[in-house]
């Protein structure tokens, strides 16, 4: 299973625009779950990935100032940690496949509008292998 989008970089420590693959997917309440950090499918070898990191998965978009206990982690999004526990429940491998769209600031909004299209071109380079 693969939990493929977008993620908020935090505090601007990783670029926009990169595919990262988190080894953890955490929730707001603490709970932490490893993610299969192997590629789930076959990596261009013309697109750079970073494999690592941590993910916090939070129940609402934030922008602007941050509680200090998420700055521990890598990135932000709204959804792996859920679909990992499901997964996780049923014994199912599960990776995370996230493009970097925001730094999660009061630019963030903004960044993450303006990012989409080149997301959507970014996936489709990434999944080619479905055309073959």
């Amino acid at each position: 299973v693969v939990n493929l989008g977008t993620a908020g970089a935090i505090d601007g420590r990783h670029p926009l625009g990169e595919w990262v693959i988190p080894e953890l997917a955490s929730n707001e309440q603490g709970e932490v779950l490893p993610v299969d950090a192997r590629a789930p499918f076959p990596w261009p070898d013309s697109i750079p990935r970073r494999i690592g990191g941590a993910l916090l998965s939070v129940e609402k978009p934030q922008f602007g100032d941050l509680p200090p206990d998420w700055k521990k982690f890598h990135y932000l999004d709204m959804e792996c940690f859920a679909q990992a526990r499901v997964f996780a429940e049923a014994g199912a491998s599960f990776h995370a496949v996230k493009w970097t769209s925001d730094f999660s600031d009061t630019k963030g909004r903004e960044q993450f509008q303006n990012a989409l299209p080149r997301f959507r071109q970014e996936t489709e380079r990434v999944l080619a292998f479905l055309r073959q």
